[in-house]
């Protein structure tokens, strides 16, 4: 790409940056291949008192960078113009996205949504990898992020989650809105059905009661929901990694606050999880720390 053709793209993206923070969605950059910008030395050496969700950093932290500030925008996408464009979801653009990828059996549990009538006509876009993400509001309270959350090839992104917007480009694959865009397409409302299926937890499987010396030992009547929590880590994407595992320490945080597990066994379970995923042991244990003073324990 010459230095013309860079321009124009960089300036397409901050028009485009700029109507999706107008709509109130929280917008950041991604690195190219959708992976998320390295940390700030000083947000990556950071302690367990530093919160990602204040941050002042432009690009630190993933989705905690999202911003609606026109000039925030237009500096990060003049830092990095050959980056992508992302949305936060969840409650704090108002948005739960349906997020369909045929190459992982998406296209028959799509049928079977759209035949049992979870999934009414919305804004939809098509995604770089010949998939769909279906945008409708956000009802309010927490709904959680999941791969798979509504059968194999079938995502959730919404609360601690994102979603890459278009016209952001993946190599030479464009992200394109379906039907006139938001412009002339409505968010819908989320039909009761879908979010009955959404808040509707399946059984966590049990964990063996861990043995007495354990110092990470959590009480047994938690295992069960402990167990369930550390399987959606191991299963995180990278790209995902951080974003679950801070979603994973703010739910275990009722745990503790209910004393139905100890902080130490959380903390435990949790970074050992990180660690087998991918992440230094830093790093888990910040986003740890930080999911867990999200959730109101110290």
């Amino acid at each position: 790409m010459d230095d013309g053709s860079a321009v124009l793209a960089a300036a397409l993206m901050v028009d485009a940056a700029y109507d999706h923070a107008a709509r109130g969605w929280p917008v950041f950059v991604l690195g190219d291949g959708k992976t998320p910008l390295p940390n700030c030395t000083r947000c990556r050496t950071a302690d367990g008192t530093h919160d990602m969700e204040t941050c002042v950093c432009l690009t630190c932290h993933g989705f905690y960078a999202a911003t609606t500030d026109a000039d925030r925008l237009a500096a990060v996408i003049c830092a990095h113009p050959t980056g992508v464009l992302a949305v936060r979801t969840g409650a704090a653009s108002g948005t739960v996205v349906v997020d369909v990828d045929p190459r992982s059996g998406g296209a028959a549990t799509l049928a079977e949504l759209l035949a049992a009538g979870l999934l009414p006509p919305t804004l939809t876009a098509r995604t770089g990898s010949g998939g769909v993400h279906l945008y409708y509001a956000h009802p309010g309270g927490t709904i959680r992020s999941g791969a798979g959350a509504l059968g194999p090839g079938v995502d959730v992104k919404a609360d601690k989650g994102y979603v890459v917007v278009p016209p952001s480009r993946i190599g030479e694959r464009a992200y394109v809105w379906a039907d006139g865009g938001p412009d002339s397409v409505p968010v819908t409302t989320m039909p009761v059905a879908l979010l009955d299926r959404l808040t509707t937890l399946p059984p966590a499987p049990r964990l063996t009661p861990p043995a007495a010396s354990n110092p990470f030992a959590a009480p047994v009547d938690a295992s069960g929901r402990l167990a369930g929590i550390v399987a959606a880590v191991l299963a995180a994407r990278p790209g995902e990694r951080n974003t679950v595992l801070n979603w994973g320490a703010y739910t275990a945080s009722e745990m503790v606050r209910t004393g139905a597990a100890n902080v130490e066994g959380v903390t435990g379970a949790l970074a050992d999880a990180a660690t087998r995923i991918g992440l230094t042991d830093r790093e888990a244990h910040a986003t740890i720390r930080s999911g867990l003073r999200a959730g109101g324990v110290a």
